[in-house]
């Protein structure tokens, strides 16, 4: 567009140089007064020497103007081409970024299913942890349950280790006074003569065995020792079903009582000691307990409460006679009142559970 402005620019400049050479050359063309022109001036040729001037001026102009738009445009393309190649190495840059990223991408979703599968296994081992831990706290709470069953055992065992040492101390005072509380008893049993003259049809019937059951031999103590023994409801009815082979000895057994139970009555009312019974009925053969375990006492004791008459008594002492079975073993449970004056019987019968028993 610059190119054909200067053309046009050229021609008409070309034109008006022209239109003035003939406007001087006729001198009318307005009506002006004729001026003379010599040939040296304002000569036809001079004119188209101006011209041709005025032209190739112009010319040289235009050259120039193509020229420098040339050179224009050629810095203009380096421009663009500095620029495309910035474009393209800034393009390889961002694909370089791009692959870089498209690496970093990649590795870091590896990295994410790594990481997942990672959870996954901790989550695992959570779960097993968790379920570790919880069979630890059943065995745990089991082991505490041991323990407090322990420390109660424990407990029972110093209880018990207590009452032996109490029982042994018992038994010291019974042997400093066992020697003078036997010559006592057999102060007081009843003579020969006169135990022949009052039972002799019982000891026939001790000597023959002839008492058939347990309940019989009860009955006869009852009737030959009535001024002392009081045989209990609960006494009769175990005696009842008693299975113990051998009812004499359960006779002879309550004879003892009976006898012994007589020598500390009348202790009492002279105002003397009698003191342990242990080595009185020793003088019988018998093993005489005065109390129970105490393992026993706390677990079974209700086993030996005993009744009569709408009366209920929890007795301790007794005797056991025979061996570890129902036929051959029988314990007989009493206490001395002292109010009364009688040796109540409140049992007669097999073995009763105890620490170490099952009956």
């Amino acid at each position: 567009m610059r190119l054909l402005a200067l053309l046009g620019l050229s021609v008409v400049a070309f034109c008006t140089v022209v239109g003035v050479g003939s406007v001087v050359s006729h001198g009318s063309t307005l009506g002006l007064a004729s001026v003379e022109v010599t040939d040296s001036a304002w000569g036809q040729g001079a004119l188209w020497q101006n011209a041709a001037q005025a032209l190739g001026g112009l010319t040289i102009g235009v050259v120039s103007m193509r020229v420098l738009d040339r050179w224009r445009y050629q810095q203009r393309l380096e421009r663009l081409q500095r620029d495309l190649d910035h474009e393209s190495h800034e393009r390889q840059t961002l694909e370089t970024s791009q692959r870089s990223l498209q690496l970093q991408l990649e590795t870091l979703e590896e990295q994410a299913t790594n990481h997942q599968r990672t959870i996954e296994a901790l989550k695992t081992q959570l779960q097993e942890r968790d379920r570790l831990l919880q069979k630890e706290r059943t065995d745990l709470e089991a082991i505490r349950t041991d323990v407090e069953q322990t420390w109660d055992e424990q407990a029972a065992l110093q209880g018990e280790l207590s009452h032996l040492r109490d029982y042994v101390a018992e038994l010291e005072a019974e042997l400093n006074t066992s020697q003078s509380n036997l010559a006592s008893l057999l102060q007081y049993q009843p003579k020969p003569a006169e135990a022949g003259e009052n039972n002799s049809e019982t000891d026939e019937l001790v000597s023959a065995g002839a008492f058939e059951t347990v309940l019989a031999a009860v009955e006869t103590a009852e009737q030959q020792f009535g001024d002392v023994l009081e045989i209990w409801d609960s006494a009769r009815s175990a005696a009842a079903e008693s299975q113990f082979g051998r009812p004499s000895e359960v006779y002879q057994a309550l004879r003892a009582i009976a006898e012994i139970g007589r020598a500390s009555l009348l202790a009492k009312r002279e105002g003397r000691s009698m003191g342990g019974w242990r080595e009185g009925f020793r003088a019988y053969g018998l093993d005489f307990k005065p109390t129970e375990h105490q393992v026993t006492g706390s677990r079974y004791g209700s086993d030996r409460d005993f009744r009569h008459g709408g009366r209920k008594q929890r007795m301790f002492k007794h005797l056991t006679l025979g061996k570890n079975n129902a036929v051959h073993n029988l314990q007989i449970y009493f206490e001395l009142d002292f109010e009364t004056e009688k040796v109540a019987i409140g049992y007669c019968g097999k073995h009763l559970r105890s620490y170490g028993w099952a009956s």
